[in-house]
């Protein structure tokens, strides 16, 4: 009998091993603290995307290791997207809209939108591998994304090639589906690379009388905020930075794009700090590079 329970132990803690080899750590008899593992895992993740040597890996075990940590935690961060990322509810309005008009004096206003490039590694064992080079020459994905006047981030596609069109994204977009169905009740600023809708307000293309001259001034100022909001990402962000790529599968770069946009609300919901004195010189990064 002693000798059967024995294996019968044994046979359970095989299975113990196999079922946390699988999970990724260790076997049931180790000291590892699996809270602290992931933990650890979380902030190395992290500090990951905001690291300037983000997946310039030295080693293969390293390279491996590496994506391996920032495929699990983009995953779990960005599984965190309803709660955060999200467009304002019935109460939110009215005071999005005061803020958006305290701006320049545009009513009724909820959100401003725009599509930002983020550069990606060639992708490889894609069959449309070829769509993600835009028209600047390099592989991107093109992230839609609309903004309100905290510059939270109330929408996001993280989808798209680099060589699709705005105008694009936003029609495949379950967004566009709400503004038209009355879901979503507001207006949306953007610039003149969307088709013309009664939810979006755009500048006037020739300006000829003062009015319209002032309408564009008061536009340009308020739209403002969501350039700021891609100079904010990229300046606290290095992974997406000007100078930087998504070094990672495709379908892993675009978990880390709505992780990162995740976080970036999440620290404005803290009240965070942003980076003094930077804001401007990460707008005009931002700029240069799209």
């Amino acid at each position: 009998m002693a000798k059967g329970g024995k294996t019968k132990s044994k046979g359970k803690d095989k299975g113990k091993r196999s079922s946390y080899s699988q999970s990724g750590y260790e076997d049931a008899g180790s000291s590892y603290d699996f809270q602290r593992c992931r933990t650890i895992s979380y902030v190395s993740g992290i500090y990951l995307w905001t690291s300037e040597s983000y997946l310039r890996g030295h080693t293969i075990v390293y390279d491996i290791v590496r994506r391996l940590i920032v495929k699990r935690v983009s995953l779990a961060i960005a599984s965190l997207r309803p709660q955060y990322i999200k467009m304002p509810n019935d109460e939110e309005p009215v005071h999005i809209k005061r803020q958006f008009h305290n701006m320049a004096g545009i009513p009724g206003i909820i959100g401003c939108i725009d599509g930002m490039h983020i550069r990606v590694a060639c992708p490889l064992k894609v069959h449309n591998a070829a769509s993600y080079m835009n028209r600047k020459g390099y592989h991107s994905l093109n992230v839609q994304m609309v903004c309100d006047s905290s510059m939270k981030i109330t929408n996001v596609v993280a989808r798209w090639p680099g060589s699709s069109h705005d105008s694009r994204i936003f029609r495949s977009s379950t967004l566009r589906d709400h503004l038209e169905d009355g879901t979503i009740r507001g207006i949306l600023l953007r610039d003149n690379g969307y088709a013309c809708e009664r939810y979006f307000l755009t500048p006037v293309v020739r300006a000829g009388t003062d009015s319209e001259r002032r309408y564009n001034t008061s536009h340009r100022r308020t739209r403002n905020i969501i350039e700021r909001v891609f100079g904010l990402l990229k300046r606290r962000f290095p992974c997406i930075g000007v100078d930087s790529r998504l070094r990672c599968h495709i379908e892993t770069s675009k978990a880390v794009i709505v992780a990162l946009c995740v976080l970036h609300n999440i620290s404005r919901d803290n009240g965070d700090a942003d980076f003094p004195g930077n804001d401007v010189h990460a707008l005009r990064q931002h700029q240069r590079a799209e």
